[in-house]
């Protein structure tokens, strides 16, 4: 495999550096150049750090390992959507990228009368939720993944409420949102 040139594509310019002739790692979840000597990505082309007198360690954020607090601290007022463990792989409909069973994804939940509420995944990576406000800081939006992973329990779906101020749960089981789409092509 030859050495790839990796770009610095904000997620808001992504449409552009795809049509300039970026193309995407989904390992690596970066943008990258398929040669060198791409005029029209230049733009992304990571810029040299200015070079250091002495290395100067800066200190890491110290975010909580809890949930409850990062979602309140990370969401403020806005509402979030309901946040699930994939039960599979599958691809995401935002960023174009393969995302793993056990990473969070987006939910919507489906309640009928005297039954369970269902669970319904959608192909969208949750982070992009927050990706979409400007101030918060992509190590931030990682860490809040990292944590929802190891914390999230199966079959079940987490969401901050800013209203009550507290973390809704639901557990029930999950269908995919292919299954349902399926069956309403089905009904006569």
């Amino acid at each position: 495999m030859a050495l790839r040139i990796w770009l610095d594509v904000a997620y808001r310019e992504k449409d552009q550096a795809k049509a300039a002739g970026a193309r995407w790692d989904p390992q690596e979840r970066r943008w990258y150049a398929p040669h060198p000597g791409i005029r029209a990505l230049d733009r992304w082309l990571p810029t040299a750090p200015p070079p250091a007198s002495a290395p100067v360690a800066e200190p890491g954020p110290s975010w909580s390992n809890d949930p409850v607090v990062l979602l309140r601290d990370a969401t403020q007022t806005e509402p979030l959507p309901w946040a699930v463990r994939a039960p599979f792989g599958w691809f995401c409909h935002m960023c174009d990228s393969t995302c793993n069973a056990g990473e969070i994804q987006m939910a919507k939940i489906q309640t009928r009368w005297l039954h369970r509420p269902t669970i319904i995944t959608q192909p969208i990576e949750w982070r992009h939720h927050l990706q979409r406000r400007e101030d918060v800081d992509w190590r931030l939006l990682v860490h809040i993944t990292q944590v929802l992973e190891k914390t999230l329990a199966p079959r079940t779906a987490i969401r901050w409420n800013p209203r009550t101020q507290r973390l809704d749960t639901i557990t029930g089981p999950i269908r995919d949102w292919r299954d349902l789409r399926d069956r309403q092509k089905q009904r006569p």
